[in-house]
């Protein structure tokens, strides 16, 4: 995640920036869950659509390597690349593992 970026997002509001990181850390876990569900059941549109929420949030809260990762997955669903999707997904799964525990371990 880049702070910095983050900042920036918020403007400087320190109690903006602790609310968009809140409400990622609380909803992250339920649609990434959401995104494994779709990937499993080769269901494309779901896969997209939760991809789509995922890299938003992500943005919003500066996490950029989530953002791209998510971008990847929903790009290889909108064209129907079931494999690629599941190749992507590994990698996706440990940066949402990291952004979500980076999360949990500051002060918020």
């Amino acid at each position: 995640m880049n702070r910095e970026r983050l900042r920036q997002i918020a403007d400087g509001d320190a109690g903006l920036e602790r609310e968009l990181l809140l409400l990622f850390r609380n909803q992250h876990p339920g649609e990434a869950g959401l995104l494994w569900a779709a990937i499993d059941a080769g269901d494309f549109d779901a896969a997209a659509k939760a991809a789509h929420r995922i890299s938003g949030a992500a943005g919003t809260v500066a996490a950029q390597d989530l953002g791209m990762l998510s971008e990847s997955i929903g790009l290889a669903a909108r064209r129907g690349e079931r494999e690629e999707m599941r190749r992507a997904r590994p990698r996706l799964e440990c940066e949402s593992r990291r952004v979500t525990e980076y999360l949990w371990g500051i002060s918020l």
